[in-house]
C-alpha cells in the first residue's frame, strides 16, 4: 500500500480517524516561564494544554497570523501538531497543494518558533546537511555549520522540506540525532570537530569531568528546544516510506481541504468575493483533483485560488 494508505490503516486500527464529532475553538498561548509556553485548545466544554518549549531567542515572524484563516479542521490539525512538537519531531504528510507550508507558517507563528527551512532534494548528502564548505580570507577551504546544525546549537526548529525527494539512505543515516540527539562527524568536523549530546547526557558527563574538559574535548549539547519538523508530500512513488522511516517521527496526516472549508479561506482572506465566484473555483478544483491532471494540479492550489479570486474581485467586469 502507499503512503496514505499505510498512515490510515494505522490510525483506523486505534480509531484516530473515526469521524470528530467535537469542535475545537481559537487556541490561545501564554509564557508560563522563560523557557516553556502553553498552548490552550477549547474542546467543547474542556480544554486541551500542551506545554512547548522556547526558542533561545525571539521569533522574527515574517508570517502574519492575520494571513491564516482557522477552521474546525486547520484547529484540530494544530492541536495534533502541537502534541507531536512537545514530544518530540514530527512529520506532516499530506497530498500536494493541501495547504501544509501555510499551516506550517501558522504554527510556528502561533507558537513564537524560529525555523529554519530546509528545501530537499534527490542530490542532496547526508554531509551537506551537517556542513557546507566554505573559503576563509586566506583562500583556505573551512567547514561550517549548516542551518541543521546551527539549530542544534540555539533550539531553533528545523524544517526538512520534501523528505520523499531524498536519495534511500539519507534520512535514516540521521537516525541517531532523530532518536538519541547526537551527532558526530565522522570523516569531516562538526561543531569544530566534537560531538553533539543531549542535554540528559552533557549534564551528566558535566558532573563526571567538568565543563571545561568537555570544552576541551569538543563536546557540546544539543539545545532541548531543537525540533525537527519534516514535510512530506503524497505521491504516485512512495517507496520511501519503510519501516524506520515510520519509527523515526510522530506522523500528522493533513488530508485535503473540504469544500466548506476551503471556500471559507478564500473568502476570508478575499472579503468581499463574489461567493459564487469562490463556489465555481473550489468546484474546479475538485474536479481537476478528481481527474489527477498533474499538469493542472499546481493552477488549483488553495494559493492559486485565493490569486484567481483577488484578480476576479479587481476586474468584476471582465468575469
Amino acid at each position: 500500500p502507499d503512503a496514505k494508505e499505510q498512515i490510515a490503516q494505522a490510525y483506523q486500527r486505534f480509531g484516530i480517524l473515526s469521524e470528530p464529532k467535537n469542535i475545537f475553538g481559537t487556541p490561545k498561548l501564554r509564557q508560563v516561564s522563560p523557557s516553556k509556553f502553553e498552548s490552550t485548545f477549547p474542546l467543547d466544554d474542556s480544554t486541551i494544554k500542551f506545554t512547548i518549549l522556547a526558542n533561545s531567542h525571539s521569533h522574527d515572524s515574517r508570517f502574519s497570523l492575520r494571513k491564516f484563516i482557522p477552521t474546525n479542521s486547520t484547529n484540530r490539525l494544530l492541536a495534533a501538531m502541537c502534541a507531536a512538537h512537545s514530544l518530540g519531531d514530527f512529520c506532516l504528510l499530506g497530498p500536494k497543494s493541501c495547504g501544509k507550508t501555510a499551516l506550517l507558517s501558522y504554527f510556528f507563528a502561533f507558537l513564537n518558533l524560529t525555523a529554519e527551512y530546509i528545501p530537499l532534494h534527490k542530490d542532496v548528502t547526508t554531509r551537506e546537511l551537517l556542513q557546507r564548505r566554505n573559503t576563509d580570507d586566506r583562500g583556505n577551504t573551512v567547514w561550517v555549520d549548516s542551518a541543521l546544525l546551527t539549530a542544534m546549537k540555539l533550539g531553533h526548529v528545523v524544517v526538512l522540506d520534501s523528505i520523499e525527494r531524498l536519495r534511500k539512505g539519507v534520512l535514516s543515516s540521521l537516525q541517531r540525532l532523530l532518536e538519541d540527539r547526537e551527532v558526530s562527524g565522522g570523516g569531516f568536523a562538526v561543531g569544530g570537530g566534537g560531538l553533539g549530546v543531549s542535554e540528559e547526557k552533557y549534564r551528566m558527563l558535566e558532573n563526571k569531568i567538568g565543563r571545561e574538559e568537555l570544552n576541551k574535548r569538543g563536546i557540546w549539547m544539543v539545545h532541548p528546544g531543537f525540533r525537527v519538523v519534516a514535510v512530506a508530500r503524497i505521491g504516485s512513488s512512495d517507496g520511501w516510506l519503510t519501516e524506520e522511516i515510520l519509527t523515526m517521527f510522530r506522523w500528522v496526516y493533513m488530508p485535503e481541504l473540504e469544500k466548506i472549508d476551503e471556500k471559507e479561506v478564500v473568502m476570508g482572506l478575499v472579503p468581499g468575493v463574489d461567493s459564487m465566484v469562490v463556489d465555481q473555483l473550489v468546484e474546479f478544483k475538485e474536479r481537476v483533483i478528481m481527474e489527477k491532471d498533474s499538469n493542472l494540479e499546481d493552477c488549483v492550489s488553495t494559493r492559486q485560488l485565493i490569486r484567481i479570486a483577488r484578480r476576479t474581485k479587481m476586474f468584476s467586469n471582465d468575469f
